[in-house]
């Protein structure tokens, strides 16, 4: 079979998303089928087209990460769209955004279509009442939703006809999970392990925040992997709570 899949990020964009997308794609290329991604140039220097994993990835104009740059990308993939699915057996989107242009590619090919939804901001749009006509828009063309927890579900349940929207659990491969010798050791204590971008959806604050009351029952230590805008406010929190010999902050680290 050819898939092609509709994203917005991709390789070496690293985060949830596009986790779940290496790992869907390059499994579905082992298993014999064609596999093609399209996503946005959101890091300078990329290519318009290279083969990633065995997943042939195709790059399109970007606009901006914000709400404005990604309706301009989701709406300019779609020509780049249209011509990767003539031949295609089926088409997948990797964001509710991707509703649109997978919906268009329904419309004038006829593909089977579905999306996934990962983004918990989209609970919070599917509540806004003058956002809801435009949300039920992205699902008209789709044939099946897939969404990543019971209230991304509920949302899309409420936005299009529910019995085409399916709760779903991230894979976890094995071949790569498993279990091996201990990355991280400190004789004496309990490993506590945070790996999270550091921004404040992921809630890093409350894993330092509850390392004092944990030690009052085991001896612990926090190490938390990941970066990003808020590393010098939880080195201050750290600080603050008397922590400094207890939490370790291990940055950026490549997932392999």
């Amino acid at each position: 079979m050819r898939i092609v899949f509709h994203a917005v990020y991709y390789l070496p964009e690293y985060g949830g998303m596009e986790s779940h997308i290496q790992s869907l794609a390059e499994e579905l290329h082992r298993l014999g089928h064609d596999v093609r991604i399209l996503c946005g140039h959101s890091l300078p220097g990329l290519a318009d087209h290279e083969v990633i994993g065995g997943v042939e990835v195709y790059r399109t104009a970007w606009f901006g990460r914000n709400p404005v740059g990604w309706f301009l990308y989701t709406g300019f993939s779609t020509f780049k769209l249209l011509s990767l699915t003539r031949n295609a057996d089926i088409v997948h989107g990797e964001s509710f955004t991707s509703g649109w242009p997978c919906g268009i590619v329904k419309l004038l090919q006829r593909k089977p279509t579905l999306v996934t939804i990962h983004e918990t901001r989209f609970q919070k749009f599917a509540r806004k009442p003058l956002l809801r006509p435009g949300l039920r828009l992205l699902f008209i063309g789709i044939d099946h939703v897939f969404a990543n927890s019971l209230p991304q579900t509920e949302a899309a349940r409420s936005l299009t006809r529910p019995d085409k929207v399916e709760p779903y659990v991230n894979a976890c491969d094995t071949r790569v999970f498993r279990r091996v010798a201990p990355a991280l050791s400190n004789p004496g204590k309990k490993v506590i392990l945070c790996a999270a971008r550091l921004v404040p959806k992921k809630g890093v604050r409350h894993a330092i925040e509850a390392l004092p009351l944990i030690q009052k029952h085991f001896p612990s230590h926090l190490y938390i992997i990941g970066q990003g805008e808020l590393r010098p406010e939880l080195e201050t929190l750290v600080s603050e709570l008397g922590l400094a010999g207890s939490v370790t902050f291990l940055g950026r680290i490549p997932n392999a």
